[in-house]
């Protein structure tokens, strides 16, 4: 600790150091700061963790692409019950080109109606899906009556293309 010096003004707080006091610390301690080799070190631990990381982010992020394609894909069942209660009419969701994989549509009429980009009885259209595989009874249309019940029940499985994690989505 530094003894006051005659005319200097005493520190109410020991831990802090007032200007005329730091100048008699010396300027080596006063401009410390990090050196190269604190430095690489402290670059080497962040590429190591990062590194580490680097697999399960890429995991988060596959996982998180399939869940949202399953919650588009129950959307669209959704509306398409609704649009059928709403309405007081047959309404389908329809694969394009016999796969969900390529994108689908709600319409009204059964499943036998064509899916018409733009058309006046095509309700919602989904564009094609990328980095998903669709199986199960991914090439057949879901209709729902008036009443908002589904011709039959059908699952509809999502995975990745390469990992065997399975999200099913159910209409019932």
């Amino acid at each position: 600790m530094l003894k006051p010096q005659l005319g200097a003004r005493p520190s109410p707080f020991p831990c802090i150091l007032f200007y005329s006091q730091a100048n008699e610390l010396g300027s080596s301690q006063m401009n410390r700061g990090f050196t190269l080799i604190e430095l690489m070190v402290t670059l080497a631990v962040a590429a190591i963790l990062a590194a580490i990381a680097a697999p399960s982010f890429t995991r988060m992020i596959e996982d998180n692409r399939i869940t949202t394609q399953a919650n588009d894909l129950l959307t669209g069942i959704a509306s398409a019950r609704s649009e059928a209660i709403k309405r007081g009419v047959s309404v389908t969701i329809t694969p394009k080109t016999n796969d969900y994989t390529n994108g689908w549509c709600v319409h009204d009429g059964s499943a036998a109606a064509a899916c018409t980009a733009g058309g006046i009885n095509t309700f919602r259209d989904h564009e094609a899906y990328t980095q998903v595989v669709f199986a199960g009874d991914n090439d057949q249309a879901i209709s729902f009556d008036s009443f908002g019940a589904a011709d039959a029940g059908r699952v509809i499985t999502l995975t990745p293309p390469i990992a065997p994690a399975v999200t099913p989505v159910s209409a019932r």
